[in-house]
């Protein structure tokens, strides 16, 4: 009997190696084993080989022998005769045929992200095999976005054997955002006008800008609300609520109260500030009928409070002129109280107390100009909206946080006094409280200073210190501007203030002035940015007001500063385009709004605005300007006229000059005669005709000598006669100031220097 040793493993494919080498050895030929086929397994259960039972033929020992394990792929057995030594074979072929092991998650959910209609959802699945795992995949990848709702996810793996493994599971993305109400409308007060104060009417007809709904999921979204606009309210307090539902059942509110009032019979109350001592309201009422009615009871409270009780009543005694007056004093300034008077019916109305007085005004050290300075207030401490203050003639709002205001464009040595009050209240309801005064006196010139004390975008006005001997009525000061684009770019005048007009605006212009007694004196002036045009409210609100304007007709600007006034803040607003909106106001108060443009540092004329939020209506932003069109018509149309004047003008002295010119064989020289002075006007410039030329000079007196500014040469000049020369006696005007009168007869024309010069 043989023994079996099982062989395993290696061991199994070293007794077939061996039993191979074995045949070869011997040399001999293998055959068939009897009643052995060919065998075909598959790998045991995750396992890469397989176990093989088979009967080993009588008499032979196999290799690998019955029992062993087979590798994957095709194996040769070898059986030997025990008897003669002969081999035999057949093969057994294992194959893998199981499919991979793919464990997914049974399900995962997840919420929407914010604002989105998809979510994010991970998660984790595994892949094994009895042999090996070639390729591993799902149909979408951990940490990906989902739409709302159920989504399946397939997942594969595949070994080398071509098995393959799969498993899904569900990923659910749940949306739970709310949707989301925009423009939900504020709290609404509607009062009911008293027709017949018995009788008022019960309900008042409201209505408000439906707000919007969105939602996330971007599907469709139910708006449903508790009232429905433009329907009637009862008096009394109200609330609208708005509903807003998406298709997965979230939803958001929207909530806003509708108070309806009936206004208290007050039109019979009168209310004044009382005396300037102490602070104190003078209210009068109309004396009953009843004439059983003893007494009056009068109550005063601040808005806001809860009315006192009868304990803390003002009795009044009834009295037989037509009107009662009483005076309610130690009240608290700048406070607005609420004043009833119960008799045979109740009157009630709100009146501010007067603020207290700004503390001392002054002058802010070292800002004191000839034409300009700085002022400062010491602020009240008590309740203050905003300031005002007033300057010969100009005026303004500031809030309640500024102190101080910068004047300019006074003339020199002008004395005027400074007022400040404060303020509260607005509209009708204004109180100002006594003024605050200081008087101010701008710095004198110094005698070789010539001020541009006063100018705009399109105009400069000049002053400057002269005495006796540098003027007279035949020796006028003379002005120049550069650029000549003015109106008139040179002007006459006997006095000491001169106004250049049709100026550029953003535009540098040197000036000097001339006096043939003696007088020379040079300045520069840079004219300020255009001011802003059409100036208006688009929008006013009960707590906002929108502020439109046109940028200026001509000139470049950077940028805007505005005011508002009452408010916290004391710097302007700087805003780069032509509107802004102020938000966070108060509901029927009056607005003081101030709008300077600004380029290089140069700020223009300001313009104005009064708006009372909820009040004022808004003018429509993009309605056209009817006066700027007109307005542009008829300078064109000037433009036009002035230029055929001009054209025909110039063509006419070019006839006249070209007939009257001598001939002569001598080079020609410029022809120039000294025009004659005509009498002095009584206005401080007088006009020329400008149809008027130079006669030419012989040509053989000697050409006058010209100023090195070759655009003055033969331009008129105004106050100049230009008919035939007089017999009163001249004085030229001299070249230099320096020269001597015999020098300037000696020239005998006037000279007019080159501004540059």
């Amino acid at each position: 009997m043989t023994r079996r040793i099982p062989i395993g493993g290696n061991g199994c494919f070293i007794l077939v190696v061996a039993s191979v080498v074995l045949a070869l050895v011997v040399r001999i030929d293998a055959v068939d084993c009897p009643d052995i086929d060919n065998e075909i397994l598959a790998t045991d259960p995750d396992q890469d080989t397989a176990l093989f039972e088979f009967a080993q033929p009588e008499n032979y020992t196999c290799t690998p022998s019955p029992g062993s394990r087979f590798l994957l792929g095709a194996t040769t057995v070898v059986c030997m005769s025990v008897d003669d030594g002969t081999l035999c074979t057949f093969q057994v072929q294992v194959n893998d045929e199981q499919p991979p092991t793919i464990t997914c998650p049974l399900s995962r959910t997840a919420n929407t992200n914010s604002g989105v209609a998809t979510g994010t959802a991970t998660w984790i699945y595994s892949v094994t095999d009895n042999v090996l795992v070639v390729t591993q995949s799902c149909s979408a990848t951990s940490g990906a976005q989902f739409p709302i709702g159920v989504t399946i996810v397939k997942c594969t793996g595949a070994d080398a054997a071509g098995n393959t493994g799969r498993c899904q599971f569900p990923i659910s993305i749940v949306d739970n955002e709310d949707p989301v109400i925009t423009s939900c409308p504020e709290d609404i007060t509607s009062t009911i006008e008293l027709i017949n104060s018995q009788l008022p009417p019960l309900t008042s007809v409201i209505t408000w800008d439906i707000p919007a709904a969105s939602d996330n999921s971007g599907g469709p979204v139910g708006l449903t609300s508790t009232h429905e606009q433009g329907s009637e309210f009862s008096i009394g307090v109200t609330s609208v609520i708005y509903t807003a539902a998406d298709e997965y059942g979230n939803s958001e509110t929207c909530e806003f109260q509708v108070k309806v009032i009936v206004p208290p019979p007050n039109r019979d109350l009168i209310i004044n500030n009382g005396p300037t001592s102490g602070v104190c309201l003078s209210v009068s009422w109309p004396e009953s009928t009843d004439e059983t009615l003893d007494d009056y009871s009068l109550y005063a409270y601040r808005h806001g409070e809860v009315r006192p009780d009868s304990s803390q009543r003002i009795v009044v005694p009834s009295g037989t002129s037509t009107y009662i007056n009483h005076d309610v004093c130690r009240l608290q300034p700048g406070e607005l109280y609420t004043i009833e008077v119960d008799g045979d019916q109740l009157s009630s109305a709100m009146h501010w107390t007067k603020p207290n007085t700004p503390g001392e005004v002054s002058l802010l050290p070292g800002t004191l100009g000839p034409s300009s300075f700085k002022f400062t207030w010491q602020r009240s401490i008590q309740n203050v909206e905003q300031y005002y203050w007033y300057y010969n003639g100009q005026s303004g709002y500031v809030s309640n946080t500024t102190d101080s205001v910068s004047i300019e464009s006074v003339y020199p040595t002008t004395s005027g006094t400074v007022s400040v009050s404060a303020v509260v209240g607005s509209g009708q309801q204004r109180v100002h409280s006594s003024t605050a005064t200081q008087r101010i006196t701008t710095a004198a010139l110094r005698p070789s200073e010539l001020l541009a004390y006063n100018y705009t975008e399109s105009t400069i006005n000049l002053a400057w210190v002269s005495s006796s001997d540098t003027r007279g009525e035949l020796d006028p000061y003379m002005l120049f501007i550069e650029p000549r684009d003015a109106e008139e770019n040179y002007l006459e005048t006997v006095g000491r203030v001169v106004e250049f007009k049709g100026l550029k605006s953003n535009t540098e212009y040197q000036i000097q002035l001339i006096s043939n007694l003696g007088l020379m004196l040079e300045t520069s002036q840079k004219t300020r940015p255009g001011r802003v045009a059409n100036l208006r409210p688009t929008e006013v609100l009960e707590n906002s007001i929108t502020l439109a304007w046109d940028r200026p007709l001509e000139g470049a600007v950077e940028s805007y500063d505005i005011w508002i006034s009452p408010g916290e803040k004391s710097e302007p607003f700087n805003e780069g385009g032509t509107s802004h909106t102020f938000d966070k106001l108060t509901n029927n108060t009056e607005y003081f709004l101030r709008v300077v443009s600004i380029y290089n540092d140069m700020r223009s004329v300001p313009q104005d605005l009064m708006v009372t939020t909820g009040v004022t209506e808004p003018k429509d932003p993009n309605s056209v300007n009817i006066t700027a069109i007109v307005l542009g018509v008829v300078l064109g149309l000037l433009v036009i006229i002035l230029t055929v004047v001009l054209i025909s003008t110039y063509l006419k002295y070019r006839k006249v000059t070209k007939d009257e010119l001598p001939r002569v064989d001598q080079p020609r020289q410029t022809p120039y005669k000294q025009p004659a002075i005509q009498e002095p006007q009584t206005s401080s410039v007088t006009q020329v005709d400008s149809n008027q030329a130079y006669e030419p000079m012989a040509v053989n007196k000697p050409a006058p000598m010209q100023a090195q500014g070759s655009h003055y040469q033969n331009a008129p000049i105004k106050g100049i006669h230009q008919g035939p020369p007089t017999k009163k006696k001249i004085p030229p005007i001299p070249m230099h100031p320096k020269k001597s009168k015999q020098q300037q007869a000696e020239n005998g024309a006037y000279a007019i220097p080159d501004i540059h010069g």
